[in-house]
């Protein structure tokens, strides 16, 4: 006589999905484990699953015994990005660096950067890749596939197909079964494609970044130690990495977050051969003080290709390490923002707000995508409601005229205006912030200006860092409402679809969350403006 215990543990074993049986996730682990039990002590239970196939669980030659009368495989279960990682490896899962090697080049940034991805993969099948993600509580086919993998956190399943053929045919089936909004096919993607700047590029700009001072974050961050401001928030990047040479990176990174989400074969390898990452990056740390800490999640290979697969891996990670803030300088535009890829990251932009992580993401550039456009259905995820979606900011400098979101506000002796040649627009835009021009640092670990969204998205990113620094317990719509409280109406008044409600100026606001009544000295000071706005008077 054989006498078990079964306790409902959290097992990283394979489950077996087989047709026809529908089983819980829950289910399948109570199962896998008995079975396990089941044969390693010599065993076999009968019965354990509805119909008339078994269910059996070798502890080392899982994938070699026969299910019984019905087919089936097993389901690899994970409960980590690593695990994710790990299992996509065993299961030989394709890469897009596995399609083959050719020269394809494309231009990011204003420079040439050579692709070793097989021929034009652009014209590539939509298959090529041969895997399906499918988010769903219960999973009853396995459709073909050879592999299958669960992330239970998420339901988030990964089906893996010998061909495109299968790949194609399931796709067709699972939509069938599951609807649209439940499948994603996928698909290779380029840097130059989403990653949000403009593509051009300036070196006569000296500061590292005008935005920091506009936006009073130099003061800000100069106050931390005067209001002994010290609670850690960490900011997850998502972008291609980061030069970690460069001094405003010196003690900001957290190594330990920071991951490859791309390469699982080196997974603590986040450097920058692009410069993208490098430069969002550089402008959060260079506008923030030393207990804001950087989360690098590099979601891009080094010759400039990622998945959608590989963005929900850094996202998942982020969301994983309980990040305050995400900034994702990343836009899916035409092709690339197809439904089922907005369905199925919305489901982590939602666990993200529930979490109370804010996302700050890039309002879209024109330039390669064509004129200037609303958000609204041509940039995701900056038409989403739950994200803070950031449109870019010029100098204007003399002999410039006035144009579509212009404004003559002036602050700090800057005066701004909406940069209506490459940012998109919308009623989803929330806020405003520089862009054009914008030095910070690169991946040879020196500096460089660019221009584009990309950049005004990590200016708000910090900016709502110091309001996590400050008043942790405010929920992401508090935090927003805090934001719009200091911003600097820009364009129309009140909030426009160039500008939103404006550009925060954050110089007070530490002052104005620990202020204890007493009178501070203000030493000589000279008003140049004062404006009556819907908050009140704001005086300069």
């Amino acid at each position: 006589m054989v006498i078990m215990v079964i306790k409902a543990l959290n097992l990283n074993n394979k489950m077996r999905i087989g047709r026809p049986h529908m089983r819980s996730k829950e289910r399948k682990r109570i199962l896998a484990f008995v079975a396990a039990l089941a044969v390693c002590t010599g065993t076999v239970f009968e019965g354990l699953t509805s119909g008339a196939g078994q269910v059996y669980a070798d502890c080392d030659k899982r994938s070699s015994i026969q299910q019984g009368a019905s087919e089936g495989i097993p389901v690899k279960m994970v409960d980590s990005v690593d695990e994710l990682d790990e299992a996509m490896d065993e299961a030989g899962m394709v890469k897009p660096e596995d399609l083959g090697k050719s020269g394809y080049t494309a231009e990011i940034g204003g420079e040439l950067a050579g692709y070793d991805v097989g021929g034009d993969t652009k014209a590539q099948s939509e298959y090529s890749l041969r895997r399906i993600v499918l988010f769903a509580d219960e999973v009853s086919d396995d459709y073909g596939a050879s592999d299958i993998i669960c992330y239970d956190k998420y339901d988030y399943y990964i089906f893996g197909f010998d061909t495109e053929q299968d790949t194609e045919q399931a796709y067709r089936q699972m939509v069938a079964d599951y609807g649209s909004d439940k499948c994603m096919l996928d698909e290779i993607m380029h840097a130059d494609d989403i990653l949000a700047d403009s593509g051009t590029s300036t070196s006569s700009y000296t500061a590292v970044s005008w935005g920091t001072e506009y936006m009073g974050m130099d003061t800000l961050k100069a106050s931390v130690s005067s209001y002994s401001v010290e609670a850690r928030v960490d900011v997850a990047v998502i972008d291609t990495g980061v030069n970690d040479s460069n001094t405003l990176f010196e003690g900001r990174i957290d190594k330990t977050a920071s991951r490859n989400c791309y390469d699982s074969d080196n997974i603590g390898d986040y450097s920058d051969s692009l410069g993208h990452g490098s430069h969002v990056a550089g402008i959060i740390a260079d506008a923030t003080p030393d207990n804001v800490r950087l989360t690098i999640l590099k979601c891009f290979s080094d010759s400039g290709t990622t998945s959608g697969t590989v963005i929900q891996k850094g996202i998942m990670a982020a969301i994983d390490q309980d990040v305050d803030v995400i900034n994702m300088s990343v836009c899916f535009y035409g092709d690339n923002a197809k439904e089922d890829t907005k369905v199925t990251i919305d489901g982590f932009i939602a666990e993200a707000k529930k979490r109370s992580i804010v996302m700050c993401v890039a309002a879209g550039n024109a330039g390669r995508n064509g004129s200037p456009m609303d958000v609204e259905g041509n940039s995701y995820p900056a038409d989403r409601e739950d994200v803070i979606t950031v449109s870019a900011l010029q100098k204007l400098t003399a002999g410039d005229t006035d144009g579509v979101g212009d404004t003559t506000v002036k602050v700090d002796n800057t005066t701004v205006k909406f940069a209506s040649g490459y940012s998109y627009y919308g009623d989803k835009v929330d806020f405003s912030a520089p862009g054009s021009a914008v030095r910070s640092a690169w991946k040879d670990g020196g500096y460089r200006s660019n221009t584009g969204t990309s950049m005004a998205s990590p200016h708000i990113a910090a900016a709502a860092a110091y309001v996590k620094m400050a008043e942790p317990e405010l929920t992401n719509y508090e935090l927003k409402a805090r934001l719009i409280e200091y911003s600097v109406d820009l364009g129309d008044a009140g909030k426009d679809i160039y500008c939103g409600y404006g550009c925060p100026y954050m110089a007070d606001y530490f002052r104005n969350v620990y202020d204890d009544g007493s009178d501070i000295a203000l030493g000589k000071c000279t008003v140049t403006r004062a404006d009556n706005t819907s908050s009140g008077i704001k005086v300069f």
